[in-house]
């Protein structure tokens, strides 16, 4: 009898690929000073090029929340509700996160970011001088 390890080869391939950190790259910006950036889940990251400089964050904390009063009075306290209280349905959360930026040479900026469950990060920093940077990620 021959067997075949491309089976497992296969699987293992997907198994891996399911593993990857969701990674989104920012939005084209009004602000010809922001040239890229992206936001990764996993870790989590935050990276800015600005103004000829590369901005870094990571490792920083991300807060999980959802609104279970505002819930119930849009759902109710049935079937639909019962899988939000429960953790069954995880569609609600509202993620937030507020790391502060550092380049090489030292600049720093702080930003605030925020998402719901199944969507991209948005949000805003401020940069050393003062200047606001508008975020939206795909």
């Amino acid at each position: 009898m021959r067997t075949s390890a491309a089976p497992s080869v296969v699987l293992l391939a997907v198994t891996l690929a399911g593993c990857a950190a969701p990674t989104h790259t920012l939005v084209a910006q009004r602000a010809p000073e922001v040239t890229s950036g992206t936001f990764q889940h996993e870790g989590p990251s935050l990276t800015l090029s600005y103004r000829g400089k590369l901005y870094e964050a990571r490792q920083f904390p991300v807060s999980k929340s959802q609104d279970l009063d505002a819930l119930r009075r849009r759902y109710g306290s049935g079937t639909y509700f019962n899988g939000i209280f429960s953790g069954l349905n995880r569609n609600h959360y509202v993620y937030s996160a507020q790391p502060e930026l550092r380049s090489a040479d030292g600049d720093s900026m702080q930003c605030k970011l925020g998402w719901r469950a199944n969507r991209t990060p948005v949000g805003t920093c401020i940069t050393s001088d003062q200047s606001r940077i508008d975020l939206a990620f795909k």
